[in-house]
């Protein structure tokens, strides 16, 4: 049962870290995507004004392909931080039933009588 429970903690855990690694990597690629885009926008607009002399009212469609490219690009952003997520969580679970593994490898050689 020790054994059985060991292995359901770890799967937990690693999923845990998974998650969390995609969770927070997606926040932090859409966060300054978004944050870019802004301020991309924000720049467009203010040379559009100087160069037309337009009032701070006026539209300019052209500065909306920055929004426009932060939308569209969200899914490779999902791709990339869920690969990033499988990855964190492939390594932690290498970490940890590995450790496992060499842990009742120890065991059952000191059981055997070939410790150290």
């Amino acid at each position: 049962m020790k054994k059985h429970l060991a292995t359901i903690i770890g799967i937990l855990l690693t999923l845990g870290v998974a998650f969390g690694a995609f969770a927070w990597d997606i926040t932090n690629r859409d966060n300054s995507s978004h944050h870019r885009a802004r301020m991309l926008t924000s720049v467009c607009y203010e040379e559009r004004r100087a160069a037309t002399g337009t009032p701070v009212s006026q539209e300019f469609p052209e500065c909306s392909r920055f929004d426009d490219e932060h939308y569209a690009g969200y899914s490779s952003r999902v791709t990339s931080s869920a690969m990033v997520g499988a990855a964190a969580g492939a390594g932690f679970a290498l970490l940890f039933f590995g450790g496992l593994w060499l842990l009742r490898r120890r065991r059952a050689q000191m059981a055997a009588g070939g410790g150290r």
